[in-house]
């Protein structure tokens, strides 16, 4: 039985059908089905000949088909899709973790809730981390926090208490600490230096989007990106208006709109517009910034505003 971490998000069911009856192997690793008439479950590559549509069940994970009750397939056997192999659940485990500690996982919570909610226990949790990205979970949240704190002290004027709310610190004081701790030195001060170096930023009002700097691999091929999500964009979710993207957000209960705009800019300055009340989360998933070069590409600058309609989009203002 494979690991039950799932590190890719299960595809629309139109989608894993295409790859199933295509036998994509892009898609191998990424989804499993189960034909419910003989409950057994294969990759999507597997040579069987695969039974009729109203049979199948698609999976994100093979322990999700396990617990649903398929056995796996002996042909195909998917405990040796990529990704899925038992070498490789401590690395997956690891990623996922981290791209949740990322997300603000930790934030107000802990380490046994994130690892009740990947289905094992906090100590291996814990080893996983440990061993693939050199650090606890909890020392990885507290950099998570420190950094988009020194965003928000260099590239806004909001208050020093809502920075230490909104970057994910449950309390001033353990803020403060935490900031003295790690850089020997007060955010008051990481705020001097910032807009001794980058001048006057705007203060913003309490529903403003927010503009943060983040950073990409490069390069980008953005035109070709442009053109995938116009052709696959979500009616109501998502719109391709010349060069820029935009879709509505929802992510830990809040809403939100983000638009990404290639801004031929240096590639160290382009930004992300969140509402304040989620930004260590909102900020970074929508631009993708974790993406390989072929997602991204310098000068992009992602725009949110969380009045914009379903039906259509907004354009933020990124000052």
């Amino acid at each position: 039985m494979t690991h039950p971490i799932a590190w890719a998000p299960l595809p629309p069911a139109d989608i894993c059908e295409r790859a199933l009856n295509a036998r994509d192997p892009r898609f191998d690793g990424i989804f499993f089905v189960g034909i419910t008439s003989t409950r057994v479950y294969c990759r999507p590559t597997c040579p069987a000949r695969v039974s009729y549509t109203h049979r199948r069940r698609f999976f994100d994970s093979a322990a999700s088909a396990e617990r649903a009750g398929f056995r796996p397939c002996l042909r195909c056997r998917p405990e040796l899709a990529p990704g899925r192999a038992p070498m490789d659940a401590v690395p997956r485990l690891a990623r996922v973790a981290a791209d949740r500690i990322g997300a603000g996982a930790l934030n107000g919570r802990t380490v046994a809730d994130l690892a009740r909610d990947l289905g094992v226990s906090e100590r291996h949790l814990r080893r996983a981390v440990e061993h693939e990205i050199g650090v606890s979970p909890l020392d990885l949240a507290q950099t998570h926090r420190l950094l988009l704190a020194r965003r928000l002290l260099g590239d806004t004027l909001l208050s020093v208490t809502r920075v230490a709310y909104a970057s994910g610190f449950q309390s001033l004081r353990r803020f403060n600490a935490a900031f003295r701790e790690q850089y020997r030195m007060a955010p008051s001060a990481i705020r001097r230096a910032a807009r001794a170096h980058g001048g006057e930023k705007v203060a913003l009002e309490e529903d403003a989007p927010l503009c943060l700097s983040l950073s990409y691999r490069a390069p980008l091929a953005w035109d070709a990106l442009l053109a995938f999500l116009r052709r696959d964009a979500i009616e109501g979710v998502e719109i391709v208006d010349g060069r820029l993207y935009g879709r509505t957000i929802h992510v830990a209960g809040s809403s939100g709109f983000v638009v990404v705009e290639d801004a031929a800019v240096r590639p160290d300055d382009w930004g992300a517009d969140v509402p304040l009340r989620a930004p260590a989360t909102l900020a970074r998933r929508p631009a993708h910034t974790h993406a390989n070069p072929t997602a991204l590409r310098p000068g992009r600058r992602a725009h949110s505003n969380r009045r914009a309609s379903d039906a259509g989009w907004a354009r933020g203002t990124c000052r």
